[in-house]
């Protein structure tokens, strides 16, 4: 049975497919996210990068983006798996409204097994660094 050995998540405003299997990754936040004032609408993109730790093959994931405890996006994906190798999942731009401080988590989940947490950022006022 396939496992998620580990992953990683970028968080952004937008993801384009390049050439070649490439992609280009524009408004990238690193680190926690400052927004100017709330409520705020902010578009966020990701690129999951997950290797699997098992037979590999054809895997059934669930990909859930969450603003607190609230599910923003839940997408199932169906992804072929080289051993080895990482699989790359990409979430299209998507707009959040955000009323209040909170936390954004990416967690993913192989055949309905327990959920791991990918990624997990703050969402704060603040001043945003020119």
């Amino acid at each position: 049975m396939n496992k998620i050995k580990s992953g990683r998540v970028i968080v952004c405003e937008y993801v384009a497919q390049s050439a070649y299997g490439k992609h280009t990754l524009v408004s990238v936040y690193s680190g926690d996210i400052l927004v100017q004032s709330l409520p705020a609408r902010v578009p966020f993109a990701f690129f999951i990068e997950l290797e699997i730790e098992g037979d590999g093959g054809p895997t059934q994931l669930k990909i859930d983006v969450l603003l607190g405890e609230k599910s923003k996006i839940s997408a199932d994906v169906k992804i072929d798996f080289e051993h080895g190798k990482p699989g790359v999942i990409v979430l299209q731009q998507s707009l959040f409204q955000i009323d209040e401080a909170t936390d954004l988590k990416v967690k993913a989940s192989i055949d309905g097994g327990r959920a791991v947490t990918l990624v997990r950022k703050s969402i704060n006022l603040g001043v945003i660094p020119a």
